[in-house]
């Protein structure tokens, strides 16, 4: 018993010294980005995701491609894995 109320009093006495974080509102986030790229007026970048599909069998879904950026907005996902996927944004509609 001793042991368990130690282990209830260890975990409640980190939480007392936790502290409340500001959390931005996302159109500051997308202020902050947009200010922290205005620089940048494309590039161009690999990328690869892996989604966890059933935890118990531990399967995994991955996607891989190429990301390529304009500064106008335009923004393209040409997926590799699987092949022949495809995500097009002119800046305003994504298809």
């Amino acid at each position: 018993m001793i042991r368990i109320s130690f282990m209830v009093f260890i975990l409640l006495s980190g939480s007392l010294g936790a502290q409340e974080h500001n959390w931005n509102s996302p159109a500051e986030v997308v202020k902050e980005i947009k200010e922290k790229f205005k620089g940048i007026s494309s590039y161009t970048a690999k990328f690869s995701i892996e989604t966890a599909t059933n935890i118990r069998k531990k399967s995994v879904k991955s996607v891989n491609g190429t990301c390529y950026y304009k500064s106008s907005g335009k923004v393209r996902y040409e997926f590799q894995k699987p092949a022949g996927d495809l995500i097009v944004s002119d800046g305003k509609t994504l298809w």
